[in-house]
């Protein structure tokens, strides 16, 4: 899904990329349904790319 550019603009929203914000992020919070495109998406990878210290809060859900 792609960002809400207007949206961003109108609420002085600076739009990063994902390894961009996951450096400097303190926390790192998810809201996304479980689908093939967000499967697996934290990792250890993701993991690592993450600030240390910084908290992940996953409230994704899994489709019933």
């Amino acid at each position: 899904m792609a960002a809400d550019t207007d949206f961003a603009r109108r609420h002085a929203i600076t739009l990063v990329a994902l390894d961009d914000l996951l450096a400097v992020a303190d926390v790192v919070s998810l809201h996304l349904p479980v689908l093939p495109e967000t499967r697996h998406m934290v990792n250890a990878a993701f993991l690592r790319r993450m600030k240390p210290g910084a908290y992940l809060i996953n409230t994704s859900t899994a489709n019933s």
